[in-house]
């Protein structure tokens, strides 16, 4: 029998699915739009650009397959939404560990270069570890009963 601390958990679960999904899917499907939201200043040959520069287009290419890897991570969110006991380590590393090391990476990055956005990209990445460590914690609880 499933009580309110699970059901917050499993709330918490989707969520951070769904900023996964978002995050990835924006990137992949349109990066201009992407870097709009966090005012990153585009060049209107970004495209032509990158088809030119080896380096730029392995750039590219990477940060795309990262993006789809995060959208993957976000739909594999959906498995603790069924039985949140039982995916306790999926959340552990998708809902926490993740969003902790990129969290001092993206801050690592905003003291090395005072780039902005990161500060936006921090705070999400904190929000999403705290709700899941703290509903985690809380279920941790009713599990050892």
């Amino acid at each position: 029998m499933r009580n309110g601390l699970t059901n917050l958990l499993q709330v918490v679960v989707l969520l951070t699915g769904i900023v996964y999904i978002i995050v990835g899917g924006l990137y992949i499907i349109k990066p201009e739009l992407f870097c709009s939201i966090f005012q990153i200043p585009l060049n209107t040959e970004w495209s032509n650009q990158i088809r030119i520069d080896d380096y730029l287009m392995l750039l590219y290419l990477l940060s795309k397959s990262f993006a789809i890897v995060i959208t993957f991570i976000g739909a594999s969110m959906v498995m603790p939404l069924y039985d949140p006991e039982r995916y306790r380590e999926l959340i552990y590393f998708n809902g926490v560990f993740l969003p902790v090391i990129l969290l001092g990476y993206m801050l690592k990055q905003f003291f090395s270069s005072d780039y902005n956005a990161t500060i936006f990209i921090s705070l999400v990445f904190l929000v999403v570890a705290i709700l899941n460590m703290t509903c985690l914690y809380l279920t941790k609880k009713k599990r050892n009963r």
